[in-house]
């Protein structure tokens, strides 16, 4: 049976109909991370070589939240200013969405008829890489210039994210997931891209 193969990344969020989610403040937390993280313990992550595990934490917060539809958990992965980003795109959208609403169809994405529930069992994470099979910074500025092309955000969000940045990534992963009465996890999301970005304030995604 096919799989749902679903580009979690918030690019497709932008350019698709589907839907992200919208509520509340946009600020995080250290704690409210940390806490998110704590729920998201048996999720496992897998990382290539070199990978910085400062995203790993992140990551696992970030779907679980999506799996468990805690959407205080999946707002305190998400990078504020983006987050406050998505929040005006989608309020001028017709019909105008919330995040809320947005986020709830994260969850839906991943249903499938004929199966009960399902739930995330483990990532594949690693860099990007370019043809040339290297990771470079430019990958992450190259994913910056896709939102601002898709009209999300204009020059001066780019310019100060990249001020705000210690570090910026192109994540690449693969998420498994199993499904109720399968005898074992299946390729949910595969191969697909989520930016991470570290700043004074915390690890957040772009998703």
């Amino acid at each position: 049976m096919n799989r749902l193969r679903l580009l979690l990344m918030a690019g497709l969020m932008a350019f698709s109909a589907a839907g992200c989610a919208d509520k509340n403040n946009s600020n995080s937390t250290p704690d409210a991370q940390t806490t998110a993280a704590a729920q998201a313990a048996e999720l496992t992550v897998n990382t290539e070589d070199g990978f910085d595990q400062d995203y790993v934490p992140v990551l696992k917060s970030y779907f679980q939240a999506i799996e468990k539809k805690d959407f205080e958990a999946y707002k305190a992965a998400i990078y504020p200013p983006f987050f406050e980003k998505l929040t005006e795109y989608y309020q001028k959208q017709t019909p105008a969405k919330t995040m809320q609403q947005v986020f709830e169809g994260l969850h839906t994405k991943f249903d499938e008829d004929g199966y009960d529930s399902w739930t995330f069992t483990s990532i594949a994470a690693g860099y990007y890489k370019n043809s040339h099979g290297e990771s470079t910074d430019q990958d992450a500025l190259d994913f910056l210039d896709a939102f601002k092309n898709s009209k999300m955000f204009d020059d001066d969000f780019v310019e100060a994210t990249k001020n705000a940045a210690k570090d910026m990534r192109n994540i690449k992963f693969t998420l498994y997931a199993h499904y109720s009465g399968d005898a074992e996890p299946v390729p949910a999301v595969s191969g697909q891209e989520i930016l991470g970005i570290k700043t004074d304030s915390g690890v957040y995604l772009f998703g």
